[in-house]
Order: C-alpha cells, then sequence, then structure tokens
C-alpha cells in the first residue's frame, strides 16, 4: 500500500510520510518507496528520522540506517543527473532533521523543548510541546 500512501500524501494536507520503521519491509523495497515517493510526494511531507525504541542504543542504529537510506536514494538521484548536489543535501537536511522540527512546530517553541530535554521530560506531539 506505500503507492497508496503517497498518493494519500500528497493530496491531504494533514498526512505526512514517517519512514521511521519502512526499514523492517526490506532494503530494496524501502529505497525504491523512498524514491517514488521524491518524485510524487511534497518533500516537506517526508521525514526518514525516528526511532519507536527504548536505548539509546537503538536510537542510534535507527539514526545510521535512516542515513544510509537517505544517502542511498539521494546518490543515485543526483548520479542519475536528476539534480546537483547541494540540492541533494538540502533534500537530505529536510528528511532527516527539518521536516521533524517543523511538523511538530518544535522550531517555534524552541525554548520549551530545550527546557524539557534539560529536565529529562518526554516530548510527544500532544504532550505540551504545541
Amino acid at each position: 500500500y506505500m503507492g497508496e500512501l503517497g498518493v494519500i500524501a500528497k493530496y491531504f494536507p494533514n498526512v505526512f510520510i514517517n519512514m521511521n520503521a519502512m526499514h523492517s519491509f526490506g532494503h530494496s523495497a524501502t529505497l525504491r518507496h523512498l524514491e517514488d515517493w521524491l518524485h510524487t510526494v511534497p518533500i516537506n511531507k517526508i521525514s526518514v528520522a525516528g526511532a519507536d525504541v527504548e536505548s539509546l542504543e537503538y536510537v542510534y542504529a535507527a539514526a545510521r540506517v535512516a542515513r544510509w537510506f537517505v544517502a542511498e536514494t539521494l546518490s543515485r538521484k543526483v548520479e542519475q543527473g536528476y539534480f546537483p548536489l547541494s540540492e541533494a543535501e538540502f533534500i537530505a537536511r529536510l528528511l532527516l532533521h527539518d521536516n521533524i522540527l517543523n511538523l511538530y512546530r518544535l522550531r517555534e517553541n524552541g525554548e520549551v523543548w530545550r527546557r524539557a530535554v534539560r529536565n529529562g521530560a518526554a516530548a510527544s506531539p500532544g504532550g505540551g510541546m504545541g
């Protein structure tokens, strides 16, 4: 249903794609879907960052896997001449960092976010951060 997800995310303003568990579907499927979505879904509606895990080690591993998928997909697009390296770097930053901050309005509430992190509070979309 990944094709359908891309269409829904493209046309519905409140639908975003979070790829944090996509690697469990397999490497080739994840690469294929990310590439497809880069062609069809607004770039600000795709996030590759995140992890639904409890330990710091798993968070680190999830971040490495996410970076690998983004690097692999974008390097293919650069090699194909789809866009220059500078644009690939910009897209990578959006996918891995900025889109999440914008989606959950963490830039707007930066001080609240920093204070919560310093105090060890878990930040969630409905947990008083927005």
